[in-house]
C-alpha cells in the first residue's frame, strides 16, 4: 500500500507536466485523462518521441530522463525494499524451515516436468499419470519380492 501512496502522486505528478508541455500541440496529450494513458504507454516503451521532440525538444529530455529515473530505479529500489521485508516478515512468522534443502533439491522427473509445463494440462496429466503409475507397479513388484522371500 505505500508503495502505491508513493507511485500515484508521482505518476499524477509526471502527466502534468507533460500535459501542460505538449497538451496545447498534440492531441494524445490535449487532455489530462488522455495525457495520463500516453504516459502509461510510455511506461510501456510506446513514446511519441519524434512529434514532442518537435515540439518541445528540451522539456523531453528532461522529462524523459527524470521519468525513467524515478519510475525504474527509484521506485523499483522501493518496491524490492517492501518485498525483501516482507519476506523477512513471513520468515520470522512462519520460521524457516530446516529441511529446506531437501525441499529445495529436484529429482529428475520434476526437470522433465518442468521442461513440458508449456503443453496443456490434459497431456500433463496423462504423462505424470503413467509416470506415478509405473513407479506403483515397480515398488509393487519389489513389495511381492519382499513378501515372497520372507514367506521362504
Amino acid at each position: 500500500m505505500t508503495f502505491l501512496i508513493l507511485l500515484v502522486p508521482v505518476f499524477i505528478g509526471f502527466t502534468y507536466m507533460v500535459f501542460n508541455a505538449y497538451g496545447p500541440y498534440l492531441k494524445s496529450y490535449s487532455s489530462f485523462q488522455s495525457a495520463m494513458i500516453s504516459v502509461l504507454f510510455v511506461t510501456l516503451g510506446q513514446i511519441e518521441s519524434d512529434e514532442m521532440f518537435k515540439v518541445n525538444s528540451v522539456v523531453l529530455t528532461i522529462w524523459v530522463y527524470l521519468f525513467f529515473c524515478f519510475l525504474y530505479f527509484i521506485f523499483m529500489a522501493i518496491f524490492m525494499a517492501i518485498f525483501v521485508d516482507s519476506f523477512e516478515l513471513t520468515v520470522q512468522k512462519a520460521g524457516y524451515p530446516s529441511d529446506f534443502k531437501e525441499d529445495a533439491q529436484w529429482r529428475y522427473l520434476d526437470y522433465f516436468y518442468w521442461l513440458i509445463a508449456w503443453m496443456p494440462n490434459f497431456i500433463i496429466k496423462r504423462i505424470k499419470g503413467t509416470n506415478e503409475a509405473d513407479a506403483d507397479d515397480g515398488d509393487s513388484d519389489r513389495d511381492k519380492k519382499g513378501s515372497d522371500d520372507e514367506g521362504k
